[in-house]
């Protein structure tokens, strides 16, 4: 059988039509997809529209994404420009691929924002891998891709096996995306993390969705054996565990035990170098960021005085509110609402605009009954201290298990993770 890219073009009849898909998360149809391609006069353009409803909480909440990609003909990005829409942030992100430099333009409803990424190769997206395949045939093979969902610049490792098919597996910003491909490109399933599930079907079918949306919350619920009453108070926490964990003076694992302990600030709270920098999408250079960091902690003795008053700030002012969005520091100030993503983006800004190390700590946190993901922040006072804005905790108790550090690019690996977890407590302290 001829495959198309071996004429290294691309099917004219691909080329003419839409290819819709219905996503779906376990049994329950969440949303659609709809992909295009068409030639350019210096090579192609790629288009992919995604739309998503979740129950988030108890409140259905949607969001739609469109992407466009201009490439050469060797499928090589030129540009390409991303739009996110939700109840909570309209997000517009314009890439150029100038001299070996990725140059990043990005609009929200709070402002303005760019950032320039060195390309030490060619760049490409996802959605374009598998018109690669079909050229190249059997491989395992490394690609440089940008990540609309997390504005990234990272290598996917991509494994292709020719059959009757070829099927595609991508490892990519810590998950696994698998691809079963037709021999003109086109994508016949495409399975990602937490079992969600992406199928061809015909327009009408793929936008006909359920009537209730998933509860997303319940979906990933990790269950365990003991109920805590009052987790907020839990100072250690030893389980028998599998799965990936972080390990760090606050949380260690001894073959499948993890000890989890509350640690404090070492007086007289010694600042280590790093992890102060912005980011398009953590803002600490925000002139109105450093203007309210500094009016927050204002007549403040010391950075612990520093980082309570900070976490109880952004626990008052950032109210509870179930969110789809691409987190941003100024968009959240902005809004005022979010869950903990929006929390502990806002969070970290501030601390890094005071020049006090902090991170993004994701992970899993007990709750009525289970554990679930959560998000929370990290603080460097002498060692790393775990504290969490969204409960207004200046001490995260010991039920806050770490799994990834990072921005959102890195957090995507979360997703993967909890699907694998299992927790059977053995015993924990007030």
């Amino acid at each position: 059988m001829k495959y198309f890219y071996e004429m290294n073009v691309i099917s004219l009849f691909l080329c003419l039509l839409p290819y819709w898909y219905g996503t779906y998360l376990g049994e329950t149809k969440v949303g659609y997809i709809r992909r295009e391609v068409d030639t350019t006069a210096v090579g192609y353009e790629f288009s992919e529209l995604q739309h998503i409803e979740l129950n988030m909480m108890g409140v259905r909440r949607v969001a739609t994404s469109f992407v466009v990609y201009h490439t050469d003909k060797g499928l090589k990005i030129n540009e390409f420009t991303f739009e996110f829409k939700s109840e909570a942030q309209h997000l517009i992100c314009e890439g150029t691929v100038d001299d070996k430099a990725l140059l990043l333009d990005i609009t929200t409803d709070a402002g303005h924002s760019d950032k320039r990424v060195t390309l030490s190769e060619p760049l490409y997206a996802l959605t374009i891998l598998p018109f690669i395949a079909i050229r190249e045939g059997n491989f395992t093979d490394r690609y440089l891709l940008f990540d609309p969902t997390t504005l990234s610049v990272e290598y996917a490792t991509v494994d292709i096996n020719r059959g009757d098919t070829l099927e595609l597996t991508i490892n990519f910003l810590g998950t696994t995306t698998r691809m079963w491909v037709d021999t003109t490109g086109v994508v016949l399933k495409e399975e990602g993390p937490m079992g969600v599930l992406s199928k061809l079907e015909p327009e009408s079918l793929a936008m006909k969705l359920a009537g209730e949306t998933r509860e997303i919350m319940a979906f990933a619920a990790i269950p365990t054996n003991v109920t805590i009453s009052h987790p907020r108070r839990v100072k250690y926490l030893k389980a028998i565990v599998k799965g990936e964990f972080l390990q760090d003076e606050r949380q260690s694992l001894r073959g499948d035990t993890l000890i989890v302990r509350v640690v404090e600030p070492i007086p007289p709270y010694r600042l280590i170098e790093g992890h102060t920098e912005a980011t398009p999408l953590i803002q600490a250079d925000d002139p109105q960021i450093k203007q309210l960091a500094r009016k927050i902690t204002r007549w403040s003795i010391n950075n612990w005085s520093r980082v309570q008053k900070l976490v109880h700030w952004v626990s008052d002012y950032v109210e509870d509110f179930p969110t789809v969005s691409v987190p941003s520091a100024v968009d959240v100030l902005k809004w005022k609402k979010g869950d903990c993503n929006e929390h502990a983006v806002l969070f970290c800004a501030l601390a890094r605009a005071l020049g006090i190390p902090c991170e993004i700590v994701a992970g899993i946190v007990y709750m009525q009954g289970g554990f679930y993901y959560h998000a929370w922040n990290r603080v460097y006072l002498g060692r790393w201290v775990d504290v969490d804005p969204t409960f207004d905790q200046v001490l995260a108790d010991a039920t806050h298990i770490g799994l990834v550090l990072g921005g959102l690019e890195h957090q995507a690996k979360i997703m993967e993770l909890v699907g694998k977890i299992k927790i059977e407590i053995l015993e924990y302290k007030e």
